[in-house]
């Protein structure tokens, strides 16, 4: 009465093939006649006694459910069959198979997307290290050698007049010193951002940000005033290249005459939240890495994926952009 809708004494006398759905009622009827008459099925399937079967329920209402049916026969002293069948609504378990099956095919393009960008990150690791043996090659080490090459010809060129050449070599290789130096530190900050060290997150998202924003010509409000705890190293970077992509992005893509960054942190997590005002998108739509398009966003949720932190994406045509990162922070934080 439950699964099917209608009381006992509305069901008695009527054939069972009434609350089964998507079934001829003929072929039914002849099913069973033939069965009973032989006692072997008349259909490719087989047998249904004593085997388990999925069906489609039937309700009163002609509203159809999904259905599990073990059916048994046996036999009564005056010759007759006696079948009893036992029918379970499985909606739920249906329902459920389905949301793991979702689950099963979100990993795994989660799992490819992540392949895709390991690969992509460990090509771009390669690229960056040729970068800097070049830049390394091309601006200090070249500076460095210039220097040398003057300081030897000071220290070993016996036919040098000291008072006349002694300080033009000397000048010329701090000059020299000098260019390395600077080269060296130019390198370096395209590693990890000096201004990090120098002057705190904070600071450092300020000055990036009003260097980004007056170059697109975009009003920029930045929010740093709730950010209450020193972050560790690894926090600091994440969160600086994770505003530094996505104010990127916002002033390639958004056609936004603003843009907000929040950061706060409360002693138990950091948050970031970039907000522009354009044109949006339909975060379903975004085509994964495998396609060779939206590494950045991407690259972002594994950042933040590595911090065991959580990357959302809140967006809509029309509607502006917001990417929130929430990062734990551990005690060490």
């Amino acid at each position: 009465e439950k699964i099917f809708g209608a009381k006992t004494v509305e069901l008695i006398g009527h054939p069972v093939s009434e609350l089964v759905g998507g079934i001829d009622q003929a072929a039914h009827f002849s099913y069973v006649e033939h069965y009973k008459r032989t006692g072997n099925p008349s259909t490719p399937e087989g047998l249904v006694i004593g085997n388990f079967r999925e069906a489609t329920g039937q309700r009163t209402d002609g509203s159809e459910f999904p259905a599990e049916l073990a059916v048994a026969e046996t036999e009564l002293a005056d010759g007759r069959k006696l079948f009893v069948a036992a029918i379970r609504d499985i909606t739920e378990r249906k329902q459920a198979e389905a949301q793991l099956q979702a689950l099963n095919a979100e990993l795994v393009i989660r799992s490819r997307e992540r392949q895709a960008l390991v690969q992509q990150l460990l090509s771009a690791q390669e690229e960056e290290r040729r970068t800097v043996a070049y830049e390394i090659h091309d601006g200090p080490a070249q500076q460095l050698a210039a220097a040398q090459m003057f300081l030897e010809a000071f220290a070993f060129d016996q036919n040098i007049d000291m008072e006349a050449d002694s300080a033009d070599h000397l000048h010329r290789a701090k000059s020299y010193l000098d260019a390395g130096l600077t080269e060296a530190r130019r390198i370096m900050s395209g590693l990890r951002p000096a201004l990090l060290d120098d002057l705190g997150l904070a600071d450092a998202l300020h000055q990036l940000l009003n260097e980004l924003a007056s170059r697109a010509e975009i009003q920029l409000e930045l929010d740093c005033s709730k950010l209450v705890d020193d972050l560790s190293p690894s926090v600091e970077i994440t969160l600086y290249r994770i505003a530094q992509e996505a104010a990127t992005n916002a002033l390639k893509h958004s056609d936004s005459d603003r843009l907000r960054v929040d950061l706060q942190s409360d002693g138990t997590v950091a948050q970031l939240r970039v907000a522009d005002y354009g044109r949006g998108f339909d975060p379903n739509t975004i085509e994964g890495p495998r396609d060779g398009h939206r590494y950045g966003l991407v690259g972002m949720r594994e950042r933040v994926a590595l911090l065991d932190g959580q990357f959302d994406i809140d967006s809509a045509p029309g509607q502006g952009t917001v990417i929130t990162v929430t990062i734990p922070l551990s005690e060490e934080d």
